[in-house]
């Protein structure tokens, strides 16, 4: 079977392009924002998607954050369908003459989500695939209805109670850690959220078995972290989710999250992984149940006892992450002390790598 895996160049030239001068930190409503969308538009369907706004257009209208939402579909053969997500829009210029460029944030996920159009074209799947860029997930519109994704919840273009899985991309361009770690290491993309609906942890796992080389899908509990991106609208709505992401780094919100720092072998391979989710996802049967508080604590200390055991063979202080763990082993759930305990973890671990 041939592995799927996105193309660099293509992925190069949107990253680029989204973090021009032109679109200048792609705020909503301005100039440089509507070039962006435009170009969103321009390339979903060029993946050979169909419009899926209600009007029968690409957008969607954001009146809170004076943007549009970008919607394309795969059609399926059934009534139901998957969202693939991943905002567009970034915190604009400086003030200074530059501007934040938001290479990770988010255009490389942007870009993950249009070659994963493109890996699925001409695929007939049993869901349909409905992708989303969306507007104004940065403040101040984050977790406001002015948050691209919270409007599309609140005006669904597609009835809610047919969408199975909503799976979210966001930071998802970097290397963790810094140059010299064990691929195992840097290769990490973390997968959260499968406790949240039925059968996702076997469809990711699954999935990850066929990821194509440079990327390392690991899963995690999505209670590791605050919520941060645009699935946080799916899961008051009750709505299964998987929320990709390497996590933040040193150049999180700042001008200096460019380009030229990303890892595109990794950005493609991501796209690989994610098509071939898509394809599990799809392929499901029956409805996805929301599993209210549903949490994923046994992967998540597979994931980090993985992480910590390749880090060990280059620092000896991964020793004590991996002391640490040992408590929680055999566990499939955790008590809340001992999750508010493996957050502490993972925030230490993402600080070390981040550079913090």
């Amino acid at each position: 079977m041939t592995t799927l895996r996105g193309d660099e160049a293509r992925i190069r030239a949107l990253v680029d392009f989204l973090c021009s001068r032109e679109c200048n930190g792609r705020a909503p409503g301005t100039p440089g924002g509507r070039l962006a969308r435009d170009r969103v538009q321009a390339e979903l369907a060029g993946a050979g998607l169909e419009p899926a706004a209600p009007d029968g257009s690409w957008l969607q209208p954001v009146p809170g954050c004076d943007g549009h939402n970008v919607l394309g579909r795969l059609p399926g053969r059934g009534e139901r369908a998957i969202v693939v997500g991943a905002h567009f829009d970034h915190l604009g210029p400086d003030g200074t003459g530059e501007a934040y460029w938001g290479a990770d944030d988010n255009a490389a996920a942007v870009a993950v989500m249009v070659e994963v159009a493109h890996l699925l074209r001409g695929r007939e799947l049993e869901r349909s695939v409905l992708f989303c860029g969306f507007d104004g997930e940065e403040p101040p519109h984050f977790c406001t209805p002015g948050m691209g994704s919270v409007h599309y919840v609140a005006e669904p273009p597609f009835p809610l109670d047919r969408i199975d899985t909503m799976v979210c991309m966001d930071l998802v361009g970097h290397t963790l850690g810094p140059p010299g770690l064990p691929a195992a290491v840097g290769d990490s993309l973390m997968v959260m959220g499968a406790g949240r609906g039925e059968g996702l942890g076997g469809a990711v796992d699954r999935a990850a078995a066929r990821a194509p080389e440079g990327v390392a899908p690991r899963r995690m509990s999505c209670e590791v972290i605050p919520a941060l991106s645009d699935y946080y609208a799916f899961d008051k709505a009750q709505i299964p989710f998987l929320f990709l992401s390497c996590g933040r780094w040193e150049h999180y919100h700042e001008i200096t999250d460019t380009p030229e720092k990303l890892a595109y072998g990794k950005i493609a391979a991501t796209a690989g992984f994610l098509a071939e989710l898509v394809v599990e996802l799809a392929a499901l049967e029956g409805e996805r149940r929301y599993v209210p508080g549903g949490t994923d604590d046994a992967a998540t200390v597979v994931s980090l006892q993985a992480i910590g055991t390749a880090l060990a063979t280059v620092d000896p202080r991964a020793g004590m992450l991996l002391a640490a763990l040992s408590s929680f082993e055999g566990k499939e759930r955790l008590s809340p002390a001992e999750k508010q305990a493996l957050a502490g973890i993972v925030s230490m671990v993402e600080s070390t790598l981040s550079g913090g």
